[in-house]
């Protein structure tokens, strides 16, 4: 089996990400932040995937899911933001519980992505 490098990036990394260097480095795709919660969007996201794409990276996109919010808004900030504008499927990224109990984090998780393949017509990476 081929290994295929990728990377995640996100306003943790700052503007102005030097993409021939990182894309020399094997690296093949990459996975943008593209919005937390029910409202926020990645401000690096529109350059971080527009950058990437434009030196032939396959470009993607991740949302951090916090179970305190309501999924279904979040799914569909996260189809706004993100759904026309990257090559792979979607992905959300689940970290925290955020004061929520386990089981009812994972039945909002779980609705997350259930709307979240609804809206992008394909499956969502966990």
């Amino acid at each position: 089996m081929d290994t295929v490098l990728g990377t995640d990036v996100s306003a943790a990394q700052g503007h102005g990400l030097d993409w021939k260097a990182i894309a020399a480095t094997g690296v093949r795709f990459v996975a943008a932040k593209s919005t937390e919660g029910r409202s926020y969007v990645d401000p690096t996201f529109d350059e971080n995937i527009t950058h990437a794409g434009a030196l032939g990276l396959i470009t993607g996109s991740y949302h951090v899911f916090r179970p305190n919010a309501d999924p279904d808004l979040q799914a569909q900030s996260y189809f706004k933001a993100a759904g026309a504008r990257v090559e792979m499927p979607p992905a959300m990224d689940f970290e925290l519980l955020g004061g929520v109990a386990p089981a009812v984090a994972l039945a909002r998780a779980l609705r997350f992505v259930e709307v979240t393949e609804s809206l992008w017509a394909k499956p969502c990476l966990v």
